[in-house]
């Protein structure tokens, strides 16, 4: 397994829904890896627990209005 290689399936593994063959091959890349992803890896769980413990925090109807129409043209966009 290479770098890009486990950050296409970071996600379904720290969710734990890999298969455990899949699981010790990402296990065994973090332990050997001369890259950033076990600094990667620590940093995204942290993100995680963080959002977790948070309070969800309710977002003005204009900015809502506003990020919507936003994403929509960057979809539009991209659909062209």
């Amino acid at each position: 397994m290479d770098c890009r290689e486990l950050l296409a399936i970071l996600s379904d593994y720290l969710d734990e829904e890999l298969d455990p063959g899949i699981c010790d091959e990402v296990e065994e890349h973090l332990e050997v890896c001369q890259g950033s992803c076990v600094n990667f890896v620590k940093t995204f769980k942290m993100t995680i627990e963080i959002y977790r413990s948070s309070t969800p925090e309710d977002v003005p109807r204009g900015i809502h209005l506003c990020l919507h129409h936003l994403l929509w043209q960057k979809w539009r966009d991209a659909d062209l």
